[in-house]
């Protein structure tokens, strides 16, 4: 029922989606980053912990 009227009174809807898309793709680079900089500068079991950290803040959101 909420969507219905959201839709009607002008689709906030498909903004809040939008944006929270963004917030999600926006999170998920900043966290390959992360791992690109790990895996430049460490050995492989950090760069194995940093993948792991990266799968669990990618679940979070």
């Amino acid at each position: 029922m909420g969507r219905e009227s959201n839709l009607r009174s002008g689709g906030s809807d498909k903004i809040v989606v939008a944006a929270e898309a963004a917030i999600a793709a926006a999170a998920i680079a900043a966290a390959a980053v992360i791992v690109a900089a790990i895996l430049a500068a460490a050995g492989e079991a950090v760069v194995i912990a940093a993948a792991e950290a990266a799968a669990i803040i990618t679940v979070v959101l």
